[in-house]
């Protein structure tokens, strides 16, 4: 795990090899991040501004993972898609979607004041609570 504190709207910044790891550390626990995820999670980044409890996730997992979003999801239109409040610099720039990039995700509105951006075919998957929690 790696944590960084940036200045002005600081945030933790921490990166996880699996999802086997982000549980050991506790991040599962916490609420940084949901215990739904896909269980082949790997490459796990996750951001959380220390102030306001807003977040990012970004991870990737195995394409052949059956995996679905919770039924607490509900899959919204591309023009419903707020931006993260937090933009560390591994945040994709299409999202949320503009009309000048091709569109690779399904997006979804979570009970718990979240969103989620998923590629199941690419095994990306982005996460984020412009809210806080």
């Amino acid at each position: 795990m790696l944590g960084v504190l940036a200045g002005c709207g600081e945030y933790k910044d921490s990166m996880y090899a699996d999802f086997a790891a982000a549980k050991a550390d506790g991040a599962v626990e916490r609420g940084w991040i949901p215990g739904w995820i896909p269980t082949t999670s790997v490459e796990i980044k996750e951001a959380h501004d220390l102030d306001t409890h807003r977040s990012a996730l970004a991870l990737r997992f195995s394409e052949k993972e059956e995996w679905s979003v919770p039924e607490h999801c509900e899959r919204i239109e591309r023009e419903d898609v707020p931006s993260s409040p937090i933009h560390p610099s591994w945040w994709p720039s299409d999202i949320p979607p503009n009309s000048l990039i091709t569109h690779r995700h399904t997006y979804y509105a979570c009970e718990e004041s979240a969103f989620v951006a998923v590629s199941q075919s690419q095994g990306e998957f982005f996460y984020w609570r412009p809210r806080g929690i």
